[in-house]
């Protein structure tokens, strides 16, 4: 017989990956998606700044912020070390013109790409590596949902056959 508790691990055994599932597609950009889908900003930086944030677990992260001339939505790169975002910084050209291809979610507007306009060298941030990065944070937690949805299974799976167990040695 399903008991109440029964529903209540089914639930979690099968929601929270779900909804891990969920957030990894909603909350980032699609690692999949090729540049030209991405919008594209054309400016010189009213300013260009890296900011520590602390969030509420305690753990510090450093944000490459971009504003653009127009004091419009600022765009923003995050990275656990500050050394990568400092490093960024300093490449950054002041009062040169930068095309950013970003991608605007629910968090603000996330840099993917950043390079010199008329400048054919190499992006001082490049596409394939903000989305490697991606990539890698999508797998991770794809890896912990299955993880969460095999153990529960297995828990639930273990506690069916013991109460099975146990009623069929109680009918005979």
């Amino acid at each position: 017989m399903i008991t109440h508790s029964d529903i209540k691990l089914a639930s979690f055994a099968w929601g929270i990956p779900l909804c891990i599932l969920e957030m990894v597609i909603l909350i980032g950009p699609n690692p999949f998606q090729s540049k030209e889908t991405f919008p594209v900003a054309e400016f010189v930086p009213k300013k260009v700044e890296v900011v520590r944030e602390v969030s509420k677990r305690g753990s510090d992260s450093f944000v490459l912020h971009l504003t653009p001339p127009d004091g419009g939505d600022r765009l923003s790169h995050t990275d656990p070390e500050e050394s990568p975002v400092a490093a960024l910084e300093s490449r950054i050209p002041h009062g040169a013109p930068l095309r950013v291809i970003y991608a605007p979610l629910h968090r603000g507007n996330v840099i993917l790409e950043i390079t010199r306009v008329g400048d054919a060298g190499p992006p001082l941030l490049a596409f394939a590596d903000v989305m490697e990065d991606h990539l890698n944070r999508r797998w991770k937690a794809l890896l912990g949902a299955g993880l969460f949805f095999v153990v529960g299974n297995t828990i639930i799976y273990y506690k069916w056959k013991k109460s099975r167990d146990a009623h069929s040695v109680g009918d005979s």
